[in-house]
């Protein structure tokens, strides 16, 4: 590992732009920077104009380092190494065109409005790591320290991990781009985890985010949903947060709560300011029943019967079960089978006489 300062203004890609330490004296370079190497502006702008490595880019100081200077990261090019910022600002994205970062972003240790990376062009910076802020106190959160910060209305940056306030007040870890990872705050003056920024996921109570998700309260009176917004259990909250129209959206008041043991989740069943933790009111599928108790929970499981379904089925049943001669409905005229079957016991009925005829013939005789 070695450390490499500028000795002009100028492109990284110019081996002349350098000189490294070799341990007792500064020397001119003989190869360019490496993933292992550390990199000073050293009171001069580098412009970084093709794919470039280093452990990391510096506008702070060492001996016979002045904490000053910058680098520019412009052209569509990748820039690979952590962005420390000193005296000023370490790392600039101004075009037009799309650029990267690989690594992570720090403010300023020493200086307020002196920031990891900044976007300021009609582009969008990609930062392929995490964002801190810087441990100096600003006037105002536009003059703290950011570990990415964006003044453009148009490209910004995106932060694919996670924004982390400094240890100063008023500081920043990702102002004014979006967030894909989580943004934490610390106790203090807006130590923020992100300002003005689309986040995924926000841990600190007193930001201003641009969200895009639900919020439910839980335990830890944490807001969460695609944003979690994190206060002091039991304190009283006033959430204001903006939407990406520029809506503002209070929540106000929350209150820390209990949280519920999953299998407490039922109906009647409270914890802490008297807050329900479910409405479940369903019996065990083994016990659903008529006034079988289950779970602070008695069953209601009622039936009707269909009796005209029923009488249809037993009709159906005893038409089928009769033979053939009587499988007609019950209400048919038995005679009229009789007179037509052609069974030898229907064919003697036919030919008995009545009680009718049969007295009919008697009182004829003289």
């Amino acid at each position: 590992m070695a450390d490499y300062r500028a000795i002009s203004t100028g492109v990284a890609s110019d081996l002349a732009r350098w000189e490294v330490w070799d341990g007792s004296a500064w020397v001119a370079a003989t190869v360019l920077p490496t993933v292992a190497d550390d990199v000073y502006a050293n009171s001069y702008t580098v412009t970084i104009d093709v794919d470039f490595f280093a452990a990391s880019y510096r506008t702070t100081g060492i001996t016979g380092v002045s904490a000053s200077g910058g680098f520019i990261l412009n052209g569509g090019v990748t820039a690979t190494g952590d962005v420390r910022a000193g005296g000023s600002t370490c790392l600039t994205h101004s075009d037009a065109q799309d650029s990267w970062l690989i690594g992570d972003c720090y403010g300023s240790l020493t200086s307020a409005t002196r920031h990891g990376a900044i976007a300021v062009g009609g582009g969008t910076l990609y930062v392929v790591g995490n964002a801190t802020g810087g441990s100096i106190a600003g006037a105002n959160l536009a003059a703290g320290s950011s570990g990415v910060r964006s003044t453009s209305g148009a490209g910004g940056f995106v932060l694919s991990g996670d924004a982390i306030a400094g240890t100063g007040n008023r500081s920043t870890g990702a102002y004014g781009g979006r967030v894909l990872g989580r943004a934490t705050g610390l106790s203090g003056l807006q130590r923020l985890g992100a300002f003005n920024c689309i986040v995924n996921e926000c841990a600190s109570f007193n930001e201003s985010c641009i969200v895009t998700g639900k919020f439910v309260l839980d335990s830890n009176n944490n807001l969460q949903g695609l944003v979690n917004c994190k206060a002091q259990v039991g304190a009283n909250v006033q959430a204001i947060i903006t939407d990406e129209a520029n809506n503002e959206i209070i929540l106000n008041p929350l209150f820390a709560q209990d949280q519920a043991d999953p299998a407490d989740v039922r109906l009647g069943t409270t914890f802490a300011n008297g807050a329900l933790t479910g409405t479940l009111a369903v019996p065990n599928p083994a016990t659903v029943a008529l006034g079988v108790p289950t779970d602070n929970t008695t069953g209601t499981l009622t039936f009707s019967i269909d009796t005209n379904a029923i009488a249809a089925a037993i009709t159906t049943s005893l038409e089928t079960s009769l033979p053939p001669a009587l499988s007609q409905p019950l209400a048919q005229d038995l005679f009229s089978e009789i007179t037509v079957s052609t069974d030898p016991l229907a064919d003697r009925l036919r030919n008995v006489a009545t009680a009718q005829i049969t007295a009919a013939q008697i009182a004829a005789i003289p």
